[in-house]
């Protein structure tokens, strides 16, 4: 009976420590990320609605860069970033910029005119610092840049 007893706890440990390895790695990233705010403005307003993407750049060269991060725009242009849990921030890293019409047949979507549009330019994301950034986009970067899906 005593054996059993050993033998029954012995299995329980292994499992628990089987258990335990195989959850360490949940939720965690390979890359640090810092908080990331901001605004979305369309022709000096701000655009109420869609998403917002940073998606890092590779850096030296890589091809890894890291998970992208996502925020939704909210009624006045604002957004918060998230990549691995909510309002996380970003990778620390450069970033390429998009927003993303979620609404194009709104009055809003039908002034952006553009399923997407990613910047030209990169905006870097640093810890320790405020990360606040202000999306500006006009009707002529948005014919330049926008990507149209019908």
């Amino acid at each position: 009976m005593e054996k059993c007893l050993v033998i029954c706890r012995a299995i329980a440990c292994t499992l628990a420590a089987v258990a335990l390895a195989a959850t360490a790695g949940c939720g965690s990233s390979d890359y640090d990320v810092a908080p990331v705010t901001g605004t979305v403005l369309l022709n000096g307003e701000p655009f109420p609605q869609g998403k917002v993407m940073f998606a890092p750049a590779a850096a030296d060269g890589g091809i890894k860069a890291g998970k992208p991060g996502f925020g939704d725009l909210q009624s006045d242009g604002r957004f918060v970033i998230s990549t691995y849990g909510n309002q996380d921030g970003a990778v620390v890293a450069e970033h390429t910029v998009t927003v993303i019409n979620t609404e194009p047949k709104s009055d809003a979507g039908r002034r952006f005119a553009a399923n997407r549009v990613s910047l030209p330019s990169r905006v870097r994301v640093e810890p320790g610092k405020a990360n606040d950034f202000t999306v500006e986009l006009t009707s002529e970067m948005i014919k330049k840049y926008g990507m149209r899906i019908d």
